[in-house]
């Protein structure tokens, strides 16, 4: 079964379940889409870094190779290449830029797919917060217009409470 990284945003004032909720779960293997789209596979994750690298190299050789009199079929080895690069270790480049931003590690999951990672990662980290506080409870529609209307004198259209 594959194995799936999980990764949590940094403390943002947020509750303990907030930072749980916003976790990332990125798959560890072989990335079909990077390895197809490359330069739209750094741009859907962000990444305008190494895109802005991939751009320049991939470009250079696009535009350079003729010129430096390199085959086409060399041309597209080399853009074949940059496709298996990233296939492999875009994940591994996704993690880096994650880290650098202040996300954390929590560890891995294994499982299936992503929806199955997802949800064991979910009720192991859910289970493991506190117990939120119970609500206050309920009082009469009622009761709340007169704890409202006892503080003081009332500003507005209507300066006593109860005439209309």
């Amino acid at each position: 079964m594959p194995f799936f990284m999980v990764m949590t945003p940094p403390p943002h004032g947020g509750t303990a379940r907030d930072t749980v909720e916003q976790a990332r779960i990125i798959k560890d293997g072989f990335s079909l889409w990077a390895f197809l789209l490359t330069g739209l596979w750094l741009l859907s994750q962000r990444m305008w870094l190494w895109f802005a690298i991939f751009a320049v190299v991939w470009g250079g050789f696009a535009v350079g190779g003729p010129w430096l009199g390199l085959h086409p079929t060399a041309i597209g080895g080399i853009s074949l290449a940059t496709g298996l690069f990233l296939g492999h270790e875009g994940h591994a480049l996704l993690m880096r830029k994650l880290e650098s931003s202040g996300w954390t590690f929590e560890g891995m999951v294994e499982a299936r797919n992503q929806e199955e990672a997802e949800r064991r990662y979910f009720e192991r980290a859910l289970a493991s917060l506190p117990a939120p506080l119970p609500l206050p409870p309920a009082t009469p529609a009622g009761q709340r217009y007169v704890a409202a209307t006892a503080r003081g004198p009332i500003i507005g259209l209507f300066p006593e409470a109860g005439t209309r």
